[in-house]
């Protein structure tokens, strides 16, 4: 996969990420919403149960009532019952007015002097028509978020009806919206935050795959660019007659690559001892080769080099060159020689 398409495939996955939890923040917002106003039309169909029909029959709708027993019976169980829930800030009763098409207050939880007092007979200056309807049909529902004179607010009715089963007034009660709104704010904020962190995490990650296969790729190029350039270095080696020869301290052991493993029969990878490596050697030259093994062993030189021949008497002897390096520890003593082993046999001759 190319850069352009990780790039594309991050950006994708990221949206893909943020439409899902876009979309279930909403799917569960509407949700709470839902169960938030079964439970206020439950309150609502509560606190109706608390005003029977028959003591409203008994208010005037005027301030006359505000002396009545039975109005100070109604606003002392609207307060206590408002108290019990701090989200809600009013309950009340509402009457309607078919001449004035109009709705208006019986009894509120609102004390005297609060500025918010509805007193007996105000009349409702927000009625719509939708309201009247549905209090005409004697229907328990919820309603909004809407704005009256009071406030911005998501409520809830239940109808309070008679014996005969017609509405005689319509008990309300408001949530104010910043209130009913924070929870569902609150968890479309999380999920959101979530699916955003989610979206920078899937994002991040995806980056450093892309980062790890770009570097991936790149070894991968300079790796096969060191094995051609291995390939053609063995081939100039073949060419060449030159092979690679490591003689290791203190054990004195050696490792032989290149065309002399063949001429010597070993397999490549064996390590040969001092002694069987002099068996190698030709008698003539047994003395030069032990020499400057001695050398390195003795002094301090960084460098050597030998020709000496090597084989034995049934295939014969070639000439070789061995030149390296000595790799040395703090005491100078030798750790390990590499160099060179070079068929110079024709060069020699010729």
């Amino acid at each position: 996969m190319n850069n352009s398409k990780r790039i594309w495939l991050a950006v994708v996955l990221g949206v893909i990420i943020l439409i899902v939890g876009f979309t279930i923040a909403d799917t569960i917002s509407r949700t709470i919403d839902k169960n938030q106003r079964a439970a206020l039309l439950q309150e609502a169909k509560q606190a109706a149960l608390l005003v029977p029909a028959s003591s409203i029959t008994k208010l005037s709708a005027s301030s006359a009532d505000v002396e009545s027993q039975v109005y100070k019976d109604i606003k002392q169980l609207l307060t206590a019952f408002r108290s019990y829930d701090s989200s809600i800030r009013f309950v009340y009763v509402l009457g309607y007015q078919p001449a004035l098409k109009t709705q208006f207050f019986y009894v509120d939880s609102e004390p005297v002097e609060s500025v918010d007092y509805s007193p007996p007979g105000q009349l409702f200056p927000d009625t719509r028509p939708e309201d009247i309807e549905r209090y005409m049909k004697g229907e328990a529902y919820t309603d909004g978020p809407y704005r009256d004179s009071w406030g911005e607010w998501v409520s809830g009715y239940a109808p309070i009806v008679d014996s005969d089963g017609s509405v005689v007034a319509l008990l309300g009660i408001d949530t104010a919206t910043s209130t009913w709104h924070q929870q569902i704010g609150f968890v479309r904020t999380v999920i959101s935050l979530i699916s955003v962190l989610l979206a920078a995490v899937v994002t991040f990650i995806l980056f450093l795959i892309n980062k790890k296969q770009r570097s991936i790729d790149f070894l991968e190029k300079e790796n096969r660019t060191l094995i051609h350039k291995e390939g053609k270095l063995e081939q100039l080696q073949t060419m060449a007659q030159i092979g690679r020869v490591t003689l290791y301290f203190p054990a004195q052991t050696f490792s032989l690559e290149g065309q002399v493993v063949d001429v010597l029969s070993l397999k490549p990878g064996d390590k040969i001892p001092m002694e069987k490596m002099l068996d190698f050697v030709h008698a003539d030259d047994k003395d030069k080769f032990s020499k400057a093994i001695s050398e390195i062993t003795s002094s301090d030189i960084s460098y050597t080099w030998v020709d000496v021949r090597l084989g034995n008497r049934q295939a014969g002897f070639r000439l070789y060159h061995l030149y390296g390096n000595i790799e040395r520890n703090e005491n100078l003593a030798p750790i390990r020689f590499s160099g060179i082993i070079q068929d110079i046999t024709d060069i020699h001759t010729s």
